[in-house]
C-alpha cells in the first residue's frame, strides 16, 4: 500500500534524526500512517463533494456524524482502505441528498426532531459501542460516554432546528439530520449488517487494500 511505504520512509527519516528504539519507531509509523489516511480521506470527501456540487451539505453531514461518533463509537470495516471507500461514498451520498432537499422549514424541523429522537433511542440502548481493539474500561466511563452521546444528540438536534428555521438553510439542517442518523445507525445491529455487507463486497473487488488495518503498537489505541 502506498501509504504504508510513505509512512515507513517518514519513520526512517525521523528516527535517523532523533534516534529512538523499536517501540518509538513503531508508534511513529502507525501514527503517521493513520494521519495520512485521515487526511487523504478528508481530501477525497471534499473533492468528490466538489465534483457533485454539494460541499456545504457534505461537510454538515460529516460534522454531525463525527461529533456523535467520537463519543458513541461505531462499527468499522476490517480494512482502513475499505473504511475510506465506504466513508467517502456515504458522506457524498448524504451530502448530495441533503443538497436536493427543498421542503418547507416546518417540515425540515420535524425531520430534525425525528432524527434526534431516533438517534437518542439508539444512544440510550446501544451507546457506547465497545470495540474489542479499544476496550472502554470501567462502567463509570461507559456511563460518561453515554451521557456525552445524549448531549451530542441534543446539541446536533438543537443546531438542526435552529438552522432549519433560517430561510434558505433547510438543506443544511437536513444534512445534519442525515449525518446524525448515520452515526446512530452505526451503533446498532442494522448498522453492523450494512457495514459487514459493504466490507465483504469490497473484499471481492480488485481494490488494492489490505485485509486488515495496521495493528497499533502495544499500549497505543487503534483509530
Amino acid at each position: 500500500m502506498v501509504l504504508s511505504r510513505l509512512a515507513e520512509r517518514l519513520t526512517c527519516l525521523v528516527t535517523q534524526q532523533t534516534g529512538g528504539g523499536d517501540r518509538e519507531r513503531a508508534i511513529l509509523r502507525y501514527g503517521s500512517e493513520m494521519a495520512m489516511l485521515t487526511f487523504g480521506e478528508l481530501m477525497l470527501i471534499v473533492l468528490a463533494a466538489w465534483a457533485w456540487d454539494c460541499i456545504p451539505t457534505t461537510l454538515a453531514a460529516c460534522l454531525a456524524m463525527a461529533a456523535l461518533r467520537s463519543v458513541a463509537g461505531g462499527i468499522h470495516c476490517t480494512s482502513a482502505g475499505r473504511c475510506t471507500v465506504v466513508t467517502v461514498l456515504v458522506f457524498v451520498a448524504l451530502g448530495k441528498v441533503g443538497s436536493l432537499w427543498t421542503a418547507a422549514p416546518g417540515t425540515t424541523a420535524v425531520v430534525a426532531l425525528g432524527a434526534g429522537f431516533l438517534s437518542g433511542l439508539a444512544v440510550v440502548f446501544r451507546a457506547p459501542l465497545e470495540n474489542p481493539a479499544k476496550p472502554l474500561g470501567s462502567p463509570a466511563h461507559k456511563r460518561l460516554l453515554r451521557r456525552l452521546s445524549l448531549f451530542m444528540v441534543f446539541l446536533i438536534t438543537v443546531t438542526g432546528l435552529t438552522v432549519a428555521l433560517r430561510p434558505g438553510s433547510g438543506n443544511l439542517a437536513f444534512a445534519l439530520a442525515l449525518g446524525e442518523s448515520w452515526a446512530a445507525l452505526m451503533i446498532t445491529g442494522a448498522g453492523k449488517a450494512v457495514i459487514g455487507l459493504a466490507d465483504r463486497t469490497l473484499q471481492y473487488r480488485p481494490w488494492p487494500f489490505r485485509t486488515a488495518s495496521p495493528d497499533p503498537p502495544a499500549g497505543v489505541e487503534r483509530r
